[in-house]
């Protein structure tokens, strides 16, 4: 097996329901929150820069390490940075930012996505990059599965 093959690209798994989630309350508007706009805009940045910091912090950490943040043949496991914390730090990331987006957006119409995002992201994504790793990386990537979380 020369890499791990995704249903699709994780970026595309959350776009997707976050632009159709924001069309839709275009047309049927279905607010989340009753809020101020002060108080969406703090929660918003709070979101998106907790976000952005740990994809930042998880792809330097892959760089780091010689590793291609894309879907490439890997022969490591990455054990630092947020990877110390979550097998994947990347996907919490993403999460966090359609989490910011959907309060920037105000729109209840894409948590409603978030079950099919989690059952695409698990059986797509993230189960075919563990088969993976372990057919490669053997013994050091169980381990490393073992003691760290899939989330958090």
């Amino acid at each position: 097996m020369g890499r791990p093959i995704p249903i699709l690209p994780p970026p595309y798994i959350f776009l997707g329901p976050l632009l159709i989630g924001i069309g839709v309350n275009i047309i049927y508007p279905l607010s989340i929150f009753s809020m101020g706009l002060r108080w969406r805009l703090l929660i918003f940045i709070l979101l998106m820069a907790t976000g952005a910091s740990i994809l930042y912090w998880a792809v330097k950490t892959l760089l780091r390490s010689k590793v291609d943040p894309r879907f490439k043949p890997v022969g490591v496991v990455v054990t630092e940075g947020p990877f110390a914390f979550t097998r994947n730090p990347m996907y919490v990331g993403f999460t966090l930012f359609y989490l910011s987006l959907t309060v920037a957006f105000n729109t209840l119409w894409t948590v409603f996505f978030l079950p099919i995002i989690f059952y695409t992201l698990h059986y797509g994504v993230i189960l075919r990059e563990e088969k993976y790793l372990e057919e490669t990386l053997g013994e050091e990537y169980i381990k490393y599965k073992a003691r760290v979380r899939r989330w958090l």
